[in-house]
């Protein structure tokens, strides 16, 4: 598979990068609109761009760079699920005009005709819609953000606000939509994020470590931070190979629609989790090692970061529970006629990892 960068995609990402440069403040949804980004996973019939998540990867990493702290990644992946299940607001998806918000945990359970659960969300007032699992995420719920009352709760990030919402709804009045695969590709969305963090505070710390001067020369020419900069540049590589690997998985499976695609996708983004969160949050741990004091004040924008990757890779779930999940998928494959199946413990849904929810 190659999964390499197109000069289209190269394009995209110049275009993303200097809209956020431009306008720091207001994070360019205008100017993301003119570009089409709002439509680029929505289908050419309902007036998108009818792209893939390797596209959309390349969005979250900007975002992620820049230090978006908002609903892009949901956004992005509901947007032709709104086109189509409410026609009438095709135009203010592709304007940008209907945000959609993923709760950190929890999910729903339906019984006696309602919908009840409780959820955690990052930035609830800055949605229109707020997306959630039902029943181990065999389907999601669209509800409109603005009937629910928020509770404030302990938050990761100084800036944005972290509510509990209580959902107690009929059936009837909820918009239940079935989609395939939805956990896996807002993990997919949500860990191209930590690769653009991560990426930020790397270039921080090497700015930082060329800047700073000590005994009349940068600590950057000590032999140790050296080091460790050429490790943290490899976990970087490595992090962005396991991004876009299960983004051009999960593409192919999409296309071809294959058993074996299928699994091997499963298996992408299983593999993108156990590595992806723990090694985001290393390398931003090293930065601030790398920065000294300076890297732990709030003053500073480094500590905004760590916060987001912190908060990003806790809604993904711990490591050790997709390593097993991997392990669990690899050790009940069987051999047919030579050949290798993927188990069918897997599941498409991604229910490994509900807390993606």
């Amino acid at each position: 598979m190659n999964f390499q960068q197109s000069l289209e995609q190269d394009m995209l990402r110049s275009s993303v990068a200097a809209t956020f440069d431009r306008d720091a403040a207001g994070r360019g949804d205008t100017a993301l609109a003119e570009l089409g980004i709002f439509g680029l996973l929505v289908a050419e019939a309902n007036g998108g761009l009818g792209l893939g998540l390797a596209e959309a990867v390349v969005v979250l990493q900007e975002a992620g760079r820049a230090g978006l702290a908002g609903t892009l990644a949901e956004t992005l992946l509901l947007a032709d699920t709104i086109a189509t299940a409410v026609p009438e607001q095709c135009e203010a998806v592709l304007a940008g005009g209907a945000r959609v918000v993923a709760p950190l945990s929890g999910t729903l359970t339906r019984a006696n005709g309602r919908l009840r659960g409780k959820v955690t969300i990052q930035h609830p007032r800055a949605g229109d819609w707020i997306v959630v699992g039902v029943d181990d995420d065999a389907e999601i719920v669209l509800l409109p953000a603005s009937r629910f009352e928020l509770a404030g709760r302990a938050r990761i990030e100084a800036e944005a606000d972290a509510c509990e919402v209580n959902v107690d709804v009929p059936v009837a009045d909820a918009r239940l939509v079935r989609l395939q695969g939805f956990a896996d590709r807002l993990a997919i969305l949500r860990c191209a994020e930590l690769l653009g963090a991560a990426e930020h505070c790397f270039t921080l710390s090497v700015g930082y470590m060329n800047e700073r001067t000590q005994f009349g020369q940068a600590i950057g020419a000590n032999q140790a931070l050296k080091h460790i900069a050429a490790d943290t540049y490899l976990s970087l590589e490595n992090l962005r190979v396991a991004v876009e690997y299960a983004a051009a998985a999960s593409d192919a499976a999409d296309r071809e629609d294959e058993e074996a695609l299928c699994a091997a996708a499963v298996k992408a983004v299983q593999v993108m989790l156990a590595y992806v969160p723990n090694t985001a949050r290393e390398i931003a741990e090293t930065a601030i090692h790398l920065h000294g004091g300076i890297g732990l004040t709030w003053e500073y924008p480094l500590n905004v970061y760590v916060r987001r990757i912190v908060r990003l890779g806790t809604a993904l779930g711990t490591a050790s529970a997709h390593r097993l999940a991997l392990y669990d998928g690899f050790s009940r494959s069987s051999k047919v006629g030579g050949k290798a199946t993927p188990s069918s413990h897997l599941p498409r849904n991604g229910a490994h990892h509900d807390s993606a929810l």
